[in-house]
């Protein structure tokens, strides 16, 4: 597939979404342009943040920011190792070279959109506690790094799993962080029963 052509079906697509039911995504999409050009008025920050420190009420962005680059590098590379393991199956069932047969494509791409739901409401906690100097501001912030934390373990362990199905071996790296934390959560959940 050529990249002109590519191109074609993406402004295909566009063009469909714009009129889909007599534009309904454009009258849907109205509301939150018209809240994000008002909360990106200058005055309206001042406002809110009178009286807080800058320190405090940008620390949530700061924190979900590095977070969520931290996670995007983890989530492409578990991407990348479960397309390629995908087309290494479907090479192996004699499907089209290059073909990706996999239901946990749309999966993968569900997990991102919910990661970054979750992200927008810790984040939003955060700054809510920030501004009103609420003594939940540190656990808020705090809630931000250990979700993705268990996040990114999670794509590790996809990330070993993928590569086990594409080559036939694990990397000895995740393997060792894999049984490390099942030994902390073994004894962690032995202290609480």
């Amino acid at each position: 597939m050529t990249p002109l052509h590519q191109a074609n079906h993406v402004f295909s697509f566009l063009q469909r979404a714009i009129n889909f039911q007599d534009g309904v995504v454009i009258k849907l999409a109205l509301f939150p342009a018209f809240v994000v050009e008002y909360v990106s008025n200058f005055n309206f920050w001042k406002t809110i943040t009178e009286g807080v420190s800058t320190r405090d009420w940008m620390m949530p962005f700061v924190v979900s920011g590095i977070s969520l680059l931290v996670y995007l590098l983890v989530f492409a590379f578990d991407f990348y190792t479960g397309m390629r393991a995908s087309k290494k199956e479907a090479a192996d069932k004699g499907i089209l070279k290059g073909w990706v047969e996999s239901g946990k494509l749309w999966s993968s791409v569900i997990k991102f959109a919910m990661v970054n739901l979750v992200m927008f409401i810790l984040c939003s906690f955060a700054f809510i506690f920030a501004l009103m100097d609420s003594i939940f501001y540190s656990v808020w912030m705090w809630l931000i790094p250990f979700f993705f934390i268990g996040v990114i373990r999670f794509d590790l362990h996809s990330i070993n799993e993928n590569h086990f199905r594409a080559t036939g071996s694990r990397f000895s790296f995740l393997s060792f962080i894999d049984s490390a934390l099942k030994s902390v959560n073994e004894k962690i959940f032995k202290k609480i029963s």
